[in-house]
């Protein structure tokens, strides 16, 4: 059943007592503040909710107990304060969002229940430090995570530097805009990552580190705090289709940088910063392309003997 965007602002307790075999529910865009705790009750076979963008605050704790065969739960966007337990013991679900509910503040301990979970969306929940291993530890299916937009801090000392460790499945890991001026030693376990997001953040640096993400497709570093490029520093990443490097303080791209990434596909710049570029036309794969930021400015890239000019443009 579909009901997005239609003003709804109450839902009655008995309103899907007569289609008891629903496998999913969208009431998501709406202006609902509250909901029933038998509105589910008699939704056994329920395997899709979307609650997203509504006005809801909380959730009724016997609200879930019944629609124990949930895969997937939308409730981001709201402007929830906790959740119920009911909720956690739905241990079907392989996608959980809980994004854009700022006043949930930081990762459920309980969240470590639901270890089914294939994808899990975090954003902008204010968190203000790591999430604790002994949540995340039991949660190794994961292949999705996304934390972006909260302030996530690291302790190399205490057990949150582990976060990662046992999530060795996860193929996308969104860190945007995360305030990270560092990575935890556990990131670099993920040996499945096919796209990494570290846009926004205040990394001084991306490392040799990086050589354990030899399947990675998708890098990305746009506006961090990165001053100095390496020769070699993706060099083992030889998966690389796509690299965003754009807004950081570097001047200078090494020669050969490139030469043994014959899959890429896209290299983002920032154009106004790089005051030197030159590799062999003949070691770039045909289908490179370079995209500038700012049309503003026009820069020189030096291929082999060639030099081409060009303007916030992608060739």
């Amino acid at each position: 059943m579909h009901l997005p965007k239609e003003g709804l602002s109450l839902v009655e307790g008995n309103a899907f007592e007569a289609v008891i075999y629903l496998q999913e529910i969208d009431l998501s865009h709406n202006e609902i503040k509250e909901l029933p705790p038998s509105l589910f009750q008699s939704l056994i076979n329920l395997t899709g909710l979307n609650l997203q963008n509504n006005q809801l605050v909380f959730l009724p704790e016997l609200l879930f107990c019944t629609v124990t065969k949930l895969e997937s739960l939308r409730i981001n966007g709201n402007r929830f304060r906790g959740l119920p337990n009911s909720l956690f013991q739905l241990t079907n679900l392989t996608f959980l969002d809980l994004s854009m509910n700022p006043q949930i503040g930081e990762a459920p301990r309980r969240l470590s229940a639901l270890t089914n979970l294939q994808a899990l969306e975090m954003t902008n929940i204010r968190m203000s430090r790591s999430l604790p291993y002994f949540t995340m530890a039991p949660l190794t299916k994961l292949q999705r995570l996304n934390l972006s937009q909260n302030r996530l801090q690291f302790d190399r000392s205490k057990e949150d530097d582990k976060a990662f460790l046992t999530l060795t499945r996860l193929e996308w890991l969104n860190l945007n805009f995360a305030q990270l001026t560092g990575l935890p030693y556990s990131i670099f376990v993920l040996t499945n990552l096919v796209t990494l997001h570290l846009n926004g953040n205040k990394l001084g640096s991306c490392g040799s580190r990086f050589s354990s993400f030899t399947r990675l497709k998708h890098l990305h570093l746009k506006d961090n705090r990165i001053k100095e490029l390496y020769p070699d520093q993706f060099f083992h990443l030889t998966a690389l289709e796509t690299l965003h490097l754009s807004e950081n303080p570097f001047q200078y791209i090494p020669n050969h940088m490139f030469d043994h990434h014959q899959r890429l596909q896209e290299i983002d710049l920032d154009p106004p910063l790089i005051t030197k570029y030159e590799i062999d036309k003949t070691n770039l794969p045909k289908t490179l392309h370079i995209i500038t930021t700012q049309p503003q400015y026009v820069i020189n890239i030096t291929i082999a003997k060639h030099l081409f000019r060009f303007v916030g443009t992608t060739f």
